[in-house]
């Protein structure tokens, strides 16, 4: 299923576990009104994005409930879609060899996944290289694996790993500035901005703007997984002035 990599999006970052979501200002509104509008979803969420919700909804001790939806993705999951179930579901391994058979950026995002297991292939590097310079969601998720690679405690090359993040931060400010900050990929470039350290980069205009045009639904775009990154994107922003000294 192609994009089946987006339903992984980082099972284990290194976030707060403490519920931002409280106070009477504009950015605390807006998270609040896309939690409503994920709340009304039921469980019919955007299955591929379903993973990184459940991600969120667990970082920040959110009142979403997708257990059933979870519980259901697994039970319908089918050849390499099961790769992935490890995102929801740690227990969940898939053999080596069937990592092996995969291409392009799912075989790179289950590689990192897999790396406490499995360790690293010499390619992983140069193919999280040639995934950033392709721009678009390609780019954002040569971050992502950058940044599953780190929080699963692997062994691997912290120059190279420096490298390639000091690659992609510039390449995910452009995508802001070029696309918007309000785009699909704006919102995420955003997000992984502060997920990958770098929160002091993101301007504040940028987040003037993505408050000031969430649609009265709660919505980014009328889109699920915007407004899924939009509301981490939020998150992450009030975390990370709550953390300033």
């Amino acid at each position: 299923m192609k994009g089946r990599h987006l339903i992984v999006f980082l099972t284990a970052l290194l976030l707060s576990n403490t519920l931002l979501a409280t106070g009477n200002d504009d950015t605390t509104r807006a998270i609040n009104r896309a939690i409503d509008n994920l709340k009304s979803k039921g469980n019919n969420v955007l299955p591929t994005m379903v993973p990184t919700l459940n991600y969120v909804i667990g970082a920040y001790k959110l009142d979403i409930d997708i257990d059933a939806q979870k519980k259901d993705i697994i039970k319908r999951a089918f050849g390499d879609e099961k790769i992935f179930l490890h995102a929801l579901d740690t227990a969940i391994k898939a053999p080596k060899n069937q990592l092996e058979n995969l291409t392009g950026t799912d075989k790179v995002i289950a590689t990192a996944m897999y790396c406490d297991c499995y360790g690293l292939p010499k390619d992983f590097f140069s193919a999280v290289n040639d995934m950033a310079y392709e721009g678009g969601f390609t780019l954002s998720h040569a971050t992502m694996a950058l940044m599953i690679l780190k929080n699963n405690h692997c062994n691997y090359d912290t120059v190279a790993y420096k490298r390639e993040l000091g690659i992609q931060v510039p390449k995910l400010i452009d995508l802001v500035n070029v696309t918007g900050a309000t785009s699909n990929f704006g919102i995420e470039a955003i997000a992984l901005l502060y997920i990958s350290g770098n929160g002091h980069l993101v301007k504040p205009e940028w987040l003037a703007t993505v408050i000031s045009t969430q649609m009265p639904n709660g919505t980014w775009n009328a889109n699920e997984r915007t407004t899924i990154f939009g509301l981490w994107a939020l998150l992450e922003a009030k975390r990370y002035k709550t953390l300033k000294p």
